[in-house]
């Protein structure tokens, strides 16, 4: 919780720090959101990864205080909802646009009355919490704060006693005399009378959870380290209540004008459901004059096979986040549902016919105005001036071998002995696929493992195999220290541009904006100068396996054929210490002179620009 007692946070300096394509998406935003005849009241930024959503939520937040700060009389109250804690110290203190102190998480939204005394008396208000603990409250007892917060508004507004039923009844799973101490320091000066009050009076006016309350107190009114299971249950269920009631409380306290909720398909269900949860969160959402700004890359499943078995499809996961973005509105929701079934089926029937095609795009151009009503999405390659997001696409597609080739019917001799079927797409992708497979992951693999042990299959496979022809990867030459076929095309075009370029020779990727002219070593060589990092897709998960496997080995084979000892390295390397190894001695820390090189001094990075340091050498040591 942060608050502003009457100070407007600057605004324009926190626009005035955002890239131009963040600036325009928090323009069309505040506008789709405020200014438009056709304004939404939930809209969606879905930028790529990395682009700054944030970053945008905290422009937005600007924007909004703007429009809201004219009216004097108006309390300003945003609202921040995230997956987890973790998630929530990343992005937290960027949104804390007020330039007092960092935002203060509220994990829970049923802890909200210790952090909002002074909720009515502030301008502007930063309230946080995760969905997990404080939508979610089902019929468990919750952690022993909430109950003890629980136990002195009850007692302060005289629902209950002092006595030991309320007690011992709120205790729940904790030991009595840490309970106690808990009920004992307990801040209760720091609690919000107005928000205690609502809750008291939801209590008394529940007759039925009023009632079971005292009833139950009564009933715990003597320590009891065994409880029977059904007043166990009892407990359990009433505290639930209590939770639940506390919570309602604490959303009708709260008056949010902007609620933004990061990386919202992680909690997702809240949006969509029709059960206790998600009608408290959608208090939050439904509130009048409210706005809701979602943040997710990925706000629906990109895809899904027919075959996967999984609770949500793709086309309804993408239905449900745009009936949400429409504000649950069923006719936009189907208008929406018949405009992308008339595009797919276009597309399917298409057939180069000209009056056809117009169509189409006159269909997509139909579904994208609808989407942008509502949502937004900046891809690094928008960003960048050749749109090519920093990535070059490798033109070389290699050339098949006859060693290849052969591998190919070997392992189509394999799979139809084991009978599981067409292996093509497997052998595209990798080599050695029999040795480098895992059990538990192909079929191939573990039927050739279960029918090895059968001495019919064992033969049969033996003599389908064929060592010599790339049946399995070749161990003799492994221990030989000698050079492996790649035995794939794409794999020898990897390794041509990365280990066999010499690339092993780098410590780490060539710098962009060198520090240092280099004139002699690896790093000048003209070859490496360009040396980037690869970025290699597969579908399979083998083929990580295979690429470290295999460029490792052949970087090590290479130090080892550049090094003296070679070729007597295999029996070297055993007599070999380890150059960077910590170990322990009797509770003793060994070898730890090494550890400076590797410990990353925050400390020395502050205090050190080797920029600057090297153009002060430049200049004969005077200050740059």
């Amino acid at each position: 919780m942060s608050s502003t007692q009457g100070k407007k946070p600057d605004t324009a300096r926190i626009l005035g720090n955002l890239k131009d394509f963040q600036l325009r998406t928090v323009d069309y935003v505040y506008r789709r959101l405020y200014k438009d005849n056709d304004a939404v009241r939930r809209f969606l930024v879905a930028d790529e990864v990395g682009l700054g959503k944030t970053m945008v939520a905290r422009g937005v937040i600007a924007r909004v205080i703007d429009h809201l700060w004219q009216d004097e009389k108006k309390r300003i109250d945003i609202v921040y909802i995230c997956a987890n804690r973790d998630i929530a110290k990343q992005n937290i203190n960027r949104l804390n646009i007020t330039g007092e102190r960092d935002l203060e998480l509220a994990t829970r939204l049923t802890m909200l009355p210790m952090s909002t005394k002074d909720l009515q008396q502030s301008r502007l208000n930063f309230v946080s919490f995760t969905p997990g603990t404080s939508f979610n409250l089902g019929s468990q007892g919750g952690i022993a704060k909430e109950r003890a917060l629980i136990y002195h508004i009850l007692l302060q507004e005289g629902i209950i006693d002092a006595s030991t039923g309320p007690k011992n009844l709120l205790q729940c799973g904790m030991g009595k005399d840490a309970w106690r101490s808990l009920l004992g320091r307990f801040e209760t000066d720091q609690i919000d009378r107005g928000l205690a009050r609502e809750f008291a009076n939801s209590v008394y006016k529940d007759k039925d959870l009023f009632e079971r309350l005292h009833t139950l107190a009564k009933v715990f009114s003597h320590y009891r380290k065994h409880i029977p299971e059904e007043q166990r249950r009892e407990r359990l269920k009433l505290v639930g209540e209590l939770r639940q009631k506390l919570a309602e409380s604490c959303v009708s306290a709260l008056e949010p004008d902007l609620v933004i909720l990061d990386e919202f398909q992680r909690f997702k269900d809240i949006l969509y459901g029709d059960d206790d949860l998600s009608g408290l969160a959608r208090r939050l959402f439904d509130f009048p004059d409210a706005r809701v700004l979602l943040l997710s890359a990925t706000p629906y499943k990109m895809y899904t096979m027919h075959h996967e078995k999984i609770k949500d499809d793709h086309y309804s996961d993408l239905l449900k986040t745009i009936k949400f973005l429409f504000d649950y509105s069923e006719e936009e929701t189907k208008a929406f549902a018949d405009k992308l079934a008339a595009y797919r089926n276009e597309i399917l029937r298409f057939h180069g016919d000209a009056e056809q095609k117009r169509k189409i795009l006159c269909l997509k151009e139909a579904l994208e105005n609808k989407l942008r009503r509502v949502m937004v999405r900046t891809e690094r390659l928008a960003i960048s001036v050749d749109r090519n997001g920093m990535i070059k696409e490798s033109e070389d597609l290699g050339e098949l071998t006859p060693l290849e080739l052969k591998s190919f019917a070997v392992l189509d001799r394999v799979a139809g002995i084991l009978g599981c079927g067409d292996v093509v797409e497997y052998w595209k992708s990798a080599p050695y696929l029999l040795s480098f497979m895992d059990k538990n992951e192909y079929k191939i693999k573990s039927q050739f493992v279960a029918k090895y042990k059968d001495d019919d299959y064992r033969n049969r496979l033996r003599e389908a195999l064929n060592e010599g022809v790339n049946g399995l990867l070749p161990w003799q030459i492994i221990s030989d220290y000698q050079k492996v076929d790649p035995a794939n095309s794409k794999l020898k075009i990897l390794m041509d541009n990365t280990v066999n370029k010499g690339a092993w020779r780098l410590l780490w990727i060539p710098p962009c904006l060198p520090y240092y002219q280099v004139n002699s070593g690896p790093y000048a060589e003209q070859k490496l100068q360009g040396y980037t990092k690869s970025l290699v897709f597969s579908s399979w998960v083998v083929v990580p396996k295979v690429i470290a496997a295999l460029c490792s080995y052949e970087a090590e084979r290479q130090m080892v054929r550049a090094s003296v000892m070679y070729p007597d390295y295999t029996e070297e390397r055993k007599k070999r210490r380890r150059l960077l190894e910590f170990r322990v001695v009797d509770g003793q820390c060994q070898g730890m002179s090494v550890f400076t090189l590797l410990y990353p001094c925050l400390t020395l990075a502050k205090k050190v620009n080797p920029l600057l340091e090297t153009l002060s050498l430049i200049n004969d040591g005077n200050p740059v």
